[in-house]
Formats: C-alpha cells, sequence, structure tokens
C-alpha cells in the first residue's frame, strides 16, 4: 500500500510561526491545479502501481480551494491508480473556510472522510501572536458543523510552547480540547523557525523564548492529561482514541511508500526520495514541458538504516532491533542504549527500543545518538 500527497500552497496570510513553502498571491492557482493534476497522470508508475490506501491534500490552506478543484485531483487519481476499498481522503483546513455544513457536506460527497483542523489555540491573544486569520467565533461555527455534517474521524492541531502562555492558559485549552472530545488531537511545540516573524521578534528583543523546563513540564502535563482521558499517545506530537490514528501519517512513520505532488513535495519510492522544486511558476513551467522538476537521491544502505530509525523512534512501537541487524546489518551500540536507558530516556523490551515521555522531550537528540 502507499500515499499521494497533494501540497496546495496557498494561504491567506503568513502565520508567524511559520517556515513552510506557501505563498499569499493566488495569481497562478489555477495553472498550479491544473500542473498538480498533470503531475499526478506523469506520475502515475512512481509507486510501482502500489494500491493506495492514503490521499492527504496539504499546505498551505487546502480548505481555500474549491470543492470541484478537489474533485478534479480525486478523479485524476482514481483513473491513474488503483485505490484500496474506503482509502482515507484527508484535508487540511483552517477554521475560517469551514463554517457553513453546506461547504463540510460537499467536500463530504466527493469522499473527503478525514478533516484536519487547525485549531491552535483557543486564546484571543495567542491566535493574535500567531497571525491567525480565524477568531473563536470561526472556531465554534465550524466544530459545530462537522458535527452536524456527521463527521467522525477528524484532527484538532493545538500549539504549546507559545510565548508567554502561562501554564493556566495551556489548561484552558487543553480543556477545551476535552470538551469537544474530538477522536485525534496533534499537539505541536511551537518551534521558532528561521525567516519567520516570530524568530524575528525574538532576535530584536521584543519576545523571549521559553525555557527548556517549561516547555518539558507543559509536554508532560499534556501527556498525562491526555492518556488519562482515554487518549493513545502514538507518536511524539499525536495522541488519539483506538483506532483513530492518521494512516497517512502513520505510513511516514513506518516507511510506507508515497508520492508527493506540488512545488517542494518529496517523494518516497524505498529506494530513492524525490523532492519537487520549491518555486511555483518554475514548477508549473517543467510540468507543462512534460518535465519533473525535482532533485534524486539514490538511498544507500546507511540512508536505509538512518531513515528506519529517525521515523520509527518517533512511534509508541519504536525501533526493532532484530529488524535492524537482520535487514541492513546495523547493531546499535549497547553502550549508548545503556546510558539512554539509565538516564530513563528510552525502554528496551527486547527486541523493541522505545523511547519514554523523558526520552520524547530530546528525541531529536537521541535520534542522533543512534543513527550511523
Amino acid at each position: 500500500m502507499a500515499g499521494i500527497y497533494i501540497h496546495i500552497p496557498y494561504c491567506r496570510n503568513k502565520c508567524s510561526y511559520c517556515n513552510f513553502f506557501t505563498s499569499t498571491c493566488f495569481k497562478s492557482k489555477n495553472d498550479l491545479i491544473k500542473a498538480e493534476i498533470k503531475e499526478l497522470t506523469l506520475q502515475k508508475d512512481y509507486l510501482d502501481k502500489e494500491n493506495i490506501s492514503t490521499i492527504y491534500f496539504g499546505g498551505g490552506t487546502p480548505s481555500l480551494l474549491e470543492t470541484s478543484d478537489i474533485e478534479k485531483y480525486l478523479k485524476t487519481i482514481s483513473k491513474n491508480y488503483k485505490l484500496c476499498p474506503n482509502p482515507e481522503i484527508t484535508i487540511e483546513c483552517n477554521p475560517e473556510d469551514i463554517t457553513t455544513i453546506k461547504k463540510i457536506n460537499s467536500l463530504k460527497n466527493i469522499g473527503i472522510n478525514r478533516f484536519n483542523i487547525g485549531i491552535q489555540t483557543f486564546n484571543e491573544k495567542f491566535l493574535k501572536l500567531l497571525n491567525r486569520h480565524n477568531t473563536l467565533v470561526d472556531i465554534k461555527n465550524c466544530l459545530e458543523n462537522i458535527k452536524n455534517a456527521g463527521i467522525y474521524n477528524y484532527n484538532l492541531d493545538l500549539i504549546f510552547g507559545i510565548l508567554l502562555q502561562t501554564k493556566k492558559e495551556l489548561q484552558l485549552d487543553i480543556d477545551r480540547i476535552l470538551k469537544i472530545k474530538p477522536p485525534h488531537i496533534s499537539c505541536y511545540c511551537l518551534a521558532i523557525e528561521d525567516k519567520t516573524l516570530l524568530k524575528y521578534k525574538i532576535n530584536t528583543g521584543s519576545l523571549k523564548h521559553v525555557d527548556d523546563d517549561t516547555l518539558a513540564d507543559q509536554f508532560e502535563y499534556i501527556d498525562n492529561i491526555l492518556t488519562k482521558n482515554g487518549y493513545i499517545h502514538y507518536e511524539i506530537s499525536n495522541f488519539c482514541k483506538p483506532g483513530y490514528e492518521s494512516k497517512h501519517n502513520l505510513g511516514y512513520w513506518n516507511g510506507t511508500k508515497y508520492l508527493g505532488i506540488g512545488p517542494s513535495a518529496h517523494s518516497y519510492n524505498g529506494t530513492s526520495r524525490q523532492y519537487n522544486i520549491g518555486n511555483i511558476y518554475k514548477y508549473i513551467s517543467k510540468i507543462n514541458n512534460n518535465k519533473i522538476p525535482s532533485q534524486i537521491e539514490i538511498l544507500t544502505n546507511k540512508d536505509k538504516i538512518n531513515d528506519y530509525v529517525f521515523t520509527h523512534l518517533r512511534t509508541n512501537n519504536g525501533i526493532n532491533i532484530d529488524y535492524l541487524n537482520k535487514t541492513f546489518g546495523y547493531e546499535i551500540n549497547e553502550n549508548i542504549t545503556n546510558v539512554l536507558k539509565n538516564n530513563e530516556y528510552i525502554s528496551i523490551n527486547k527486541p523493541y527500543l522505545r523511547l519514554t515521555i523523558k526520552g520524547m522531550l530530546i528525541s531529536d537528540w537521541i535520534i542522533k545518538k543512534l543513527l550511523v
């Protein structure tokens, strides 16, 4: 089985924390849609005729598109790829784009069966700090209509570690989430990325970084309260009710093949990775000339080992030490694992090595220790 990711780069405005490839200029939108649909056809053999089990519209803000445009993508996929029965089809949405039940039902009627909604926070002050376009009224209307439309499979994004956020303010956000009882919650620590407005404000002294102890305290609080309320902490940033894992994202973490469509999209077919150019107009031009505007990286055995460790260690299943040895001939250094275990960063229940909650707080550092 395999997945397809479609990148829709357009946004009404740039969030102050975002460093993804996006654009607030819509002039190229119709040409890009045509080009991406054409790329779907050009790339139809990339996945070697694997059955498609998940389709994901990400961005950017895919919910800005007309439903008829989303349907064109789905019809092209149906025509050129073999779909599994009842594939998971997700669309990322901003609350202000789906405040009417008509819009939700129109997406539902063309096959969208999972909604990924960017709430981020229920605090108006922090919505403004993050430069979010929606209001609390938009969030309320969006969630009411999700419920009234009979949508049972959806995710709410939440950000913690927001600059100036107190623990009480975070608790209020979590309390609101728990009252809604979504089947899936993604909790992301606010990352201060280069070339973002928040980074500029920190560099100029108008805002300060959140200290590591505060971030650790918030993360542990989130894990404790959500798991107590029946959510499975199945990936560092993701929690779900039983049976509501994101199948598409699990594909990334479990090493499933996927095809990325659009400017800046990445693809993986088991032997190589492919990176599309991060420029809308150059992308459109190349596709119109029947060329895939991408760089290809052939994966070495070392690359495959590191990919396996990097992706699988993020999940609650962890990494299979025996699989690493039998498949790649790689034995993890016991001196390193003993130190990590003694510091309660990992647990080992052979053949599985997993991160503890304490280890998740420094997962990047631990992963680097375990890479070849």
